[in-house]
C-alpha cells in the first residue's frame, strides 16, 4: 500500500511537470515547432484532448508530417477516438500520413461512401497502431457494395492483427480495445459465412468468441438463425432460452421472441407458437407504444436522452420494468461505453483545468475543451436516441412478422381439428432425449430448472416433430 502511495505520487508530479513545461512553452516566443512540443507535453501528463488541440495547429502549419509527430497522431487517434479530429479531413494537410488516410477513411465509411472509405484505408501503412481498425472498416466497407470474399480476408487480417496485439498488452488499457475488434471482426467472418449459407462453419466462428464478451450475448441469436437455417428447431430453442436467465434477461430482442414461436411453428407445436406470440403481444407491444409516446415528446431535444440514460438504473422501474431492459441495453453496448469513457475522460480534463482559471493557457484550453465537450455530448445524445428508436422500432416490426404468423398458426391449427389430429398430438410425450441433436463432441445433461453461467449458450430442447407425427 505505501509503495502504491509513492508510485501515484511520483506519477502524479511528473505529469504535473509536463503540463507546466507545455504552459511554459505556451508562453514563449519564436519557439521552433511550438504546437508540436505542446502536443507532446501535454499528451505526457494525460491531457489527451487537450493534446489533440496543438496537434491539429501543428498539422495546419505542416504540409508533411515526420515519423515520429505519424506516431503521435495515432495514438491520440487511439486515445480520444476519430471524431475529435473531424475538422482535419477539411484541411487536406499531411494527408500522406497513416492517421490522416485513417481518418478519411473512417468519416468517409460513416457517410457511407464506401469507394473513398477503402482507397484511404488501403493507404495505412501495416505497421500503423490504426491497421486492425483500418482492416475491419474496409471489409465492412466492400460488403456493403457486395465484394463479401474479399471482405472475409480483411477480417481475418484484422483478427489477426488484433490476436497479436492483445497478447501484446495484455496488461495495458488498449487490451480491450484490440479484443474488442478481434470478436468484431470473427462476428463478420461468421456473417459472411451465415450470407454464403455454410451455417455450420458460421457456428464454428461464432464459437471462439469468449462467453466472457460484451459481445457474446448478442452472437447467441445470430449463432440460433443458424442452427435455424440448418432445421435443427430443438438447438435454436435452447439458444435462445439462454435469454430466460437472470444473467441475461436485459438482453431481451423482439427478434429472438419471433425466432422462438417460428422455431416451435416449424416443429408443429402451434399451442407453444400461439401462447409465445400472445405473449409478445401482451406484455412487449404494449409497453413498447407507451414508452415510444414519452420518447417521442423529446425526439428534438439535443440532450434529453444523454441526461436521461446517466440516470440511476433503478429510476426506470417506476416508469416501467420494461423500460429498465431496454436501457440496460443501451448502456451494454461496446459503442456507449466508449462515448461514455470519451465524455468521463473530457469531464475530468476540464474539471482539471478548472483549478487554475486564471491561467491565460488554461483559459484557452477550458474554452477549447468546453466546446469539444459540447459537441461529443451532442453526438453522444443523438447516439443514444437512435439506439432507443432503434430498438422501439425492431419491436414494431417484429409484431407485424408475429401477426403474420399468428394468422398461419390458427390457420394450421384449425387444419387438426378438422383432421382429428390435435389431441393426439397434444396428449403425445412432448420431449426425449433422442431428439436432442447433439454434437459428437457434445456430453448430454439434463436441466433442471436451474441456470448455470457455464451452461448458458449450450442448451437444446428435446421435443418430437409434431409434423411428422401428423403425417403417420
Amino acid at each position: 500500500m505505501k509503495l502504491l502511495l509513492i508510485l501515484t505520487v511520483i506519477y502524479s508530479m511528473t505529469a504535473s511537470a509536463d503540463f507546466k513545461r507545455a504552459r511554459d512553452i505556451y508562453n514563449m516566443k519564436n519557439v521552433t515547432n511550438k504546437n508540436e512540443s505542446i502536443s507532446y507535453e501535454l499528451y505526457r501528463s494525460k491531457y489527451f484532448f487537450s493534446s489533440t488541440i496543438f496537434a491539429l495547429r501543428h498539422i495546419k502549419k505542416k504540409n508533411k508530417l515526420d515519423e515520429r509527430f505519424s506516431v503521435h497522431l495515432e495514438k491520440l487517434i487511439n486515445k480520444t477516438g476519430p471524431l475529435t479530429f473531424y475538422k482535419l479531413i477539411q484541411t487536406k494537410r499531411g494527408e500522406h500520413n497513416s492517421g490522416y488516410q485513417f481518418l478519411n477513411g473512417y468519416f468517409n465509411y460513416l457517410l457511407k461512401n464506401d469507394n473513398k472509405s477503402i482507397l484511404a484505408m488501403k493507404n495505412v501503412q501495416e505497421s500503423s497502431l490504426l491497421k486492425s481498425e483500418s482492416e475491419y472498416i474496409l471489409g465492412s466497407s466492400k460488403i456493403r457494395i457486395g465484394k463479401d470474399q474479399e471482405a472475409l480476408i480483411n477480417f481475418k487480417k484484422c483478427q489477426n492483427i488484433s490476436l497479436t496485439k492483445t497478447e501484446e498488452n495484455k496488461k495495458k488499457s488498449s487490451f480491450r480495445y484490440y479484443k474488442n475488434l478481434q470478436e468484431m471482426c470473427l462476428i463478420n467472418q461468421a456473417r459472411i459465412m451465415y450470407k454464403q449459407k455454410k451455417y455450420q462453419e458460421a457456428i464454428n466462428i461464432y464459437n471462439k468468441i469468449d462467453p466472457r464478451s460484451y459481445r457474446w450475448p448478442y452472437t447467441i441469436l445470430e449463432k440460433a438463425w443458424c442452427y435455424f437455417q440448418l432445421q435443427k428447431y430443438n438447438r435454436v430453442l435452447g439458444l435462445l432460452t439462454s435469454y430466460k436467465s437472470p444473467l441475461l434477461q436485459s438482453y431481451f430482442n423482439p427478434e429472438s421472441e419471433y425466432l422462438t414461436a417460428l422455431s416451435y411453428y416449424k416443429l408443429c407445436h402451434y399451442n407453444d407458437s400461439k401462447k409465445q406470440i400472445d405473449n409478445y403481444f401482451k406484455i412487449y407491444k404494449k409497453e413498447s407504444d407507451r414508452i415510444k409516446n414519452i420518447f417521442l415528446k423529446k425526439k428534438k431535444s439535443l440532450v434529453f436522452f444523454f441526461n436521461f440514460m446517466l440516470k440511476p438504473i433503478k429510476e426506470f422501474d417506476h416508469i416501467s420494468p420494461f423500460m429498465r431492459i431496454m436501457m440496460t441495453q443501451v448502456r451494454k453496448s461496446v459503442r456507449f461505453n466508449l462515448e461514455l469513457h470519451y465524455f468521463k475522460m473530457l469531464s475530468a480534463e476540464l474539471d482539471s483545468l478548472k483549478k487554475d482559471k486564471k491561467n491565460k493557457f488554461n483559459k484557452y484550453l477550458i474554452k477549447r475543451i468546453s466546446k469539444t465537450l459540447n459537441i461529443r455530448v451532442k453526438y453522444f445524445n443523438h447516439f443514444i436516441k437512435k439506439k432507443i428508436f432503434s430498438y422501439l422500432n425492431g419491436i414494431h416490426r417484429y409484431s407485424y412478422e408475429l401477426f403474420n404468423l399468428k394468422l398461419n398458426v390458427l390457420t394450421k391449427s384449425r387444419e387438426l381439428i378438422e383432421k382429428r389430429l390435435e389431441t393426439k398430438l397434444d396428449s403425445r410425450f412432448r420431449g426425449n432425449k433422442k431428439f436432442v441433436e447433439q454434437e459428437k463432441d457434445e456430453k448430454y445433461w439434463t436441466f433442471n430448472n436451474e441456470f448455470w453461467a457455464d451452461e448458458l449458450g449450450s442448451y437444446s430442447f428435446a421435443l418430437n416433430n409434431n409434423c411428422l407425427e401428423g403425417k403417420k
